[in-house]
């Protein structure tokens, strides 16, 4: 018994090994200068003091551990068959360090919800980020999920019709409505632009509805103004009225799209000797 004890003490003498900054206290036991508690302690029956852990040093090892178990759920849900065949991969570059500045005010507002992410979270505040054609509405929601994404939260970014049509034809759509929870922020990328048959409907529907229900976040982008959200078409009045939970964000200026397809062709004319 008392060599299994021996083995103990150096098993948590090597787990918890004395900092430069400890200290011996009255009566002869090292305390950790950071938070003060005891890093030995005295069994009954033994005279020499046992190895134990602070506060602090728990407090780091319990960080440690989230972080280890976040970078798991973060791999796992990047793995998952509809991030791999949906995800938009083209907004590698979407980051707010790469964004062109144009309203500084909604720039600010995207940059502090992904801040105060921990608070979105809890509270499952959506966005709703609407605007014409070529306005850097997706380049706007690229910037969010890649800086969610570099602290491994996961995110899922498609566009909506994408995702519709990888939820219908697949065997489970149930299911894969349900997988969609595995990711701390969904979102759907121009709505409004998909085909609303009524089943379609009612799958973009459960969609949405589930996300809401499950308290989670969801951003939407979209050229559907919000005074149409108030004033739904027949079937879509469910789906609206969720869809106005989510706090807008209007995009305004020239379609920037439009502007580098001007530049493009100007550079062909130059080119070929047509200016």
């Amino acid at each position: 018994m008392n060599e299994m004890l021996a083995q103990v003490a150096i098993n948590a003498f090597e787990a918890n090994p004395p900092a430069p900054t400890d200290y011996i206290d009255e009566e002869g036991l090292r305390r950790c200068v950071v938070c003060g508690e005891r890093k030995e302690k005295y069994l009954d029956g033994f005279d020499k003091p046992f190895p134990c852990i602070c506060r602090c040093e728990q407090e780091k090892r319990d960080a440690e551990k989230a972080k280890a178990r976040r970078t798991e759920l973060f791999k796992a849900a990047i793995s998952r068959p509809v991030y791999l065949k949906v995800h938009n991969r083209h907004i590698a570059g979407c980051t707010f360090e790469n964004h062109d500045g144009t309203q500084p005010k909604i720039l600010q507002a995207a940059k502090r919800y992904v801040e105060n992410w921990p608070q979105i979270r809890e509270n499952g505040h959506g966005l709703y980020i609407w605007g014409g054609c070529g306005t850097g509405k997706s380049f706007l929601a690229g910037c969010i999920v890649n800086a969610l994404q570099a602290q491994e939260i996961p995110v899922l970014m498609a566009s909506t019709t994408r995702l519709l049509t990888y939820i219908t034809s697949a065997d489970d759509s149930v299911g894969e409505v349900d997988s969609l929870n595995h990711y701390e922020l969904l979102v759907l990328d121009d709505f409004g632009a998909e085909r609303q048959t009524p089943y379609m409907l009612e799958q973009l529907t459960s969609i949405v509805d589930e996300r809401i229900n499950s308290g989670l976040p969801l951003l939407i982008t979209s050229n559907v103004k919000p005074a149409q959200l108030r004033n739904p078409t027949d079937g879509t009045a469910r789906l609206y009225d969720r869809i106005k939970e989510c706090v807008p964000l209007e995009l305004m200026g020239r379609s920037r799209r439009e502007e580098r397809a001007s530049q493009s062709r100007s550079a062909m004319r130059d080119l070929m000797g047509l200016a």
